[in-house]
């Protein structure tokens, strides 16, 4: 009984401890991108709902992603089914930078994302034809 109150007694210390320097996402919209290939880039939005929970947006497909840590000044994004994740550090408040790892195709790739931004990609020209 005495071993349980105190392995109890550390868990509780350990776990009630904040570190507040622990920097999160910002509830919004963000544009991410992705450097697939010399300089190619892949763009996608995700929608952080709370600190942990996000929907990722790739045209009409949504990613429920509710696999989200803090450590520091850094986010770790699982993706749901797979092993691929992302890892990335808080430049700014409104800024990550950091890598996506697919560790079964031994791929990283670079990935960045900014708050308040929900255009996918932008374009210089106005549209020629209307659909």
């Amino acid at each position: 009984m005495i071993r349980f109150l105190f392995t109890s007694l550390i868990l509780f210390s350990v776990f009630s401890c904040t570190d507040k320097s622990t920097k999160i996402l910002k509830n919004g919209t963000w544009r991410a991108t992705l450097e697939v290939m010399d300089s190619e880039i892949l763009a996608f939005n995700f929608e952080v709902e709370n600190k942990t929970y996000l929907n990722l947006y790739n045209g009409n497909e949504v990613i429920k992603i509710e696999e989200i840590s803090y450590k520091g000044d850094s986010v770790f994004i699982k993706m749901p089914v797979f092993k691929n994740y992302i890892a990335a550090k808080f430049v700014d408040e409104n800024t990550l930078s950091g890598n996506y790892f697919d560790p079964d195709r031994g791929r990283i790739i670079l990935f960045e994302a900014k708050y308040d931004s929900n255009t996918r990609y932008k374009t210089s020209n106005q549209a020629t034809i209307n659909m």
